[in-house]
């Protein structure tokens, strides 16, 4: 990384300005942005998005029929340019999906049907370049009502929508599941720039009040995939070469522009566009206008009376590189994989539990997460042994309470800083390809996220945000 202040004009080999903060105030805005992750109000919004939506979890575009009455799902996706900020003060030039006439986001737009939906997705290009979009695992995929074949005489996949046009996809949603959906022209220009997105399709019989992730085989729901409501979340991976991007920005002719892979050297590497510790902020930060999904899982201990089912944790790579994503603290459980639930063909659970979940490129997997307060952690009674951290262990404190115990905070202690709210624990997750959990040569940055694990009991009547469940 290139130690330059800030304030002057740098070159890079294609003559243009380079937007890099020197290494030297790398550690101090980690810091503060850390501290601006777990502070911001929760209840911000950014333009476009409604104040009201949730402050984590799975923020879906709904679809505007999909009922059994009215099975019909139909959305409009709009490729735009713009910018995603980083916690080294950079900005990166991007291209993504947004929906219809909404800001410019990165990654693309959640979009979320039922199984059994007639699909109708409509692209519109307001890129210099055109593009189009392919749905991974769908089969029978119409454009413009043909269907959706290589072009012959152009690089694309599919049917693309020429710059300043449109194009429509339909198609059925045969299985449940996640899925991610990508553009097809350029692929492996145009996804690196962030034409990226995921779709989820719900299993018939789906409700919001108990709902699950598959059916078993005779359409009854599978009873292993069940998850708590309002406890689904979304973790899209992937990677930035700056530099590329930047040329990119500036060239004269996107059209025309042609890419050294030999040189693509990523440098960020990402959770639903942001980088550690924005990956923990809320959805729709302020401080992060263009990155509206938060990677933070917000969980309780798992009891099998109060608390019986785990959270669901939809896991996408959109980037070409494995990514071994490990959580601290507790297994996760892999119950679907690209869409397809982990049942043999005689109904056997082939489900597994999985000390690090390894992502290879293109691939989608659902797996749900629990923590178990296995050595009773929830009192201050005696005999657990659980040692206070030395100070060179809390220096970066904001996720200590003050006491080594789930649900004791300690009274606040002069020159400590104590930021949980409620006596919680926070487990970190991250790529276990350590070159992954960092930024340029800085580390634990990159694809790294916390799984916060509050108190048993009302969380919200303890005054905890965002509410949880008891």
């Amino acid at each position: 990384m290139e130690h330059f202040d800030s304030t002057e004009s740098v070159t890079s080999s294609a003559d243009q300005p380079r937007r890099r903060r020197p290494k030297a105030r790398w550690v101090a805005v980690l810091s503060a942005a850390g501290f601006a992750a777990m502070t911001i109000p929760l209840g911000a919004a950014t333009p476009g998005h409604a104040a009201t939506e949730a402050p984590e979890g799975l923020l879906c575009e709904h679809n505007a029929g999909g009922t059994p009455s009215n099975p019909t799902s139909s959305f409009v996706l709009t490729a735009k340019e713009g910018y995603i900020l980083t916690p080294d003060n950079n900005s990166i030039y991007m291209w993504s999906y947004s929906a219809g006439s909404k800001p410019f986001q990165y990654p693309g737009t959640t979009l979320c049907v039922n199984e059994g939906d007639a699909v109708t997705i409509t692209l519109k290009d307001s890129l210099k370049v055109p593009t189009s979009i392919m749905f991974v695992g769908m089969v029978g995929v119409l454009a413009d009502g043909a269907l959706s074949v290589p072009q012959a005489g152009t690089d694309s996949l599919t049917k693309q929508a020429a710059a300043g046009g449109s194009v429509t996809y339909q198609f059925l949603a045969k299985h449940p599941g996640t899925y991610l959906y990508e553009s097809g022209t350029n692929a492996q220009l145009q996804d690196q720039m962030g034409l990226v997105g995921a779709l989820v399709v719900r299993p018939k019989g789906f409700t919001d009040a108990a709902p699950y992730a598959y059916n078993l085989a005779g359409g009854a729901p599978d009873t292993d995939t069940n998850y708590k409501p309002t406890k689904e979340y979304l973790n899209l991976f992937s990677e930035v070469d700056p530099d590329l991007h930047q040329r990119v920005e500036f060239a004269p002719d996107q059209n025309g522009y042609v890419v050294d892979w030999t040189a693509y050297r990523p440098r960020y590497w990402m959770i639903n566009g942001r980088v550690f510790p924005d990956t923990i902020a809320a959805n729709d930060s302020q401080s992060l206008p263009a990155q509206p999904y938060s990677a933070l899982v917000h969980i309780q201990p798992r009891d099998i009376v109060n608390n019986p089912y785990p959270a669901l944790v939809r896991m996408l790579n959109a980037g070409v590189r494995t990514y071994p994503f490990h959580p601290h603290g507790n297994h996760d459980k892999v119950v679907g994989i690209d869409a397809r639930p982990l049942r043999g063909s005689d109904g056997s659970d082939l489900t597994r539990d999985e000390f690090s979940v390894n992502m290879v490129p293109g691939q989608t997997e659902d797996v749900l997460v629990t923590w178990v307060d296995g050595q009773g952690f929830a009192t201050d009674a005696p005999g657990i042994g659980v040692p206070v951290p030395p100070l060179l262990n809390r220096e970066n404190g904001a996720y200590w309470s003050g006491s080594p115990y789930l649900g004791t905070k300690e009274a606040p202690k002069s020159g400590q800083v104590q930021l949980n709210e409620c006596g919680e624990y926070y487990n970190v997750a991250h790529s276990h390809a350590l070159y992954q959990v960092a930024t340029y040569e800085t580390a634990a940055s990159g694809m790294l996220t916390m799984t916060r694990i509050d108190p048993p009991g009302d969380a919200a009547a303890n005054g905890c945000h965002p509410a949880g469940e008891g």
